[in-house]
């Protein structure tokens, strides 16, 4: 049955019994199946496993527009209360997809490229392992060192030469501006992408990590000291580890000189991105 979309779905947990009527009803998709089996398995479980319960659930179904798509992705977080759902999807997607890859040409180029990538995508899971555990400030801390791991690990891909490779080695980087002009030159990117993010975010990213206004302020309120970053705050941290964790992937599909993963990696931003 073809998504409908006549009315917008629940927002609110509390919501979801009536939510689940409307899927019984068959108003969007053939969602019925999907919603008591979420609601039925409810209980904690790894990422792992939750992972193989959805996808086994969604292989029933014949999912026929991308609205459709979008609607999976909400019933899930409603009824299972997981805001943070999309973000684990997306780690472990790039966990398994990466697993197991053949660098095509192993040398101390790939080697040192492959493990900054590595390191880039580790952060983004420790922030989201933070954020599960409401330590906001250290996961925010994070996505500044996240960005310049995958920074030096595609310009060690793409730009460096060989000198500049050994310099690497012996842990003599060149400054991330001189890394991100390099990766900007015609013929590589071809755009301004990466120094607009950095112009964008730098100032805010450097107090979050040397502990500026940007830590200390949403520790300060009337009611003592604590922890109060707010949800955007927390929604940016996640949105950067997905974002780069999954361009890393497309970095490491370029080490493996594997087309159809830089392909799948390219599609999962683009769906991860949509409304």
């Amino acid at each position: 049955m073809r998504c409908t979309h006549e009315k917008p779905l629940a927002e609110e947990p509390g919501a979801f019994v009536f939510l689940l009527y409307q899927f019984k009803l068959g108003r969007h998709c053939n969602f019925w199946g999907i919603a008591t089996t979420i609601a039925r398995v409810r209980a904690r479980t790894t990422p792992a496993r939750w992972h193989n319960r959805t996808q086994k659930t969604r292989r029933r179904l014949n999912v026929v527009c991308r609205q459709c798509e979008q609607c999976w992705r909400r019933v899930v977080n409603v009824i299972t209360g997981d805001k943070h759902l999309r973000y684990r999807e997306s780690m472990l997607w790039v966990q398994q997809h990466l697993d197991g890859l053949i660098l095509a040409e192993p040398c101390k180029r790939t080697y040192l490229s492959g493990a900054c990538l590595h390191a880039s995508i580790e952060h983004g899971m420790a922030i989201l392992v933070l954020v599960d555990e409401d330590i906001y400030g250290s996961a925010l801390a994070l996505i500044r060192l996240q960005f310049e791991a995958y920074i030096r690990g595609l310009w060690l891909a793409q730009c460096a030469s060989e000198g500049e490779v050994d310099k690497a080695s012996r842990d003599k980087f060149p400054a991330i501006d001189g890394m991100i002009a390099s990766l900007e030159k015609p013929g590589l990117l071809d755009s301004a992408f990466l120094s607009k993010i950095k112009s964008g975010a730098w100032k805010r990213l450097n107090s979050l990590t040397h502990t500026g206004n940007q830590q200390i302020g949403p520790r300060l309120s009337k009611d003592g000291i604590g922890s109060y970053f707010d949800d955007d705050q927390i929604r940016v941290a996640l949105n950067w580890a997905e974002t780069l964790a999954i361009l890393s992937a497309v970095a490491f599909a370029g080490l493996a000189k594997d087309d159809q993963l830089a392909l799948d990696a390219l599609e999962r931003a683009r769906v991860v991105a949509a409304p």
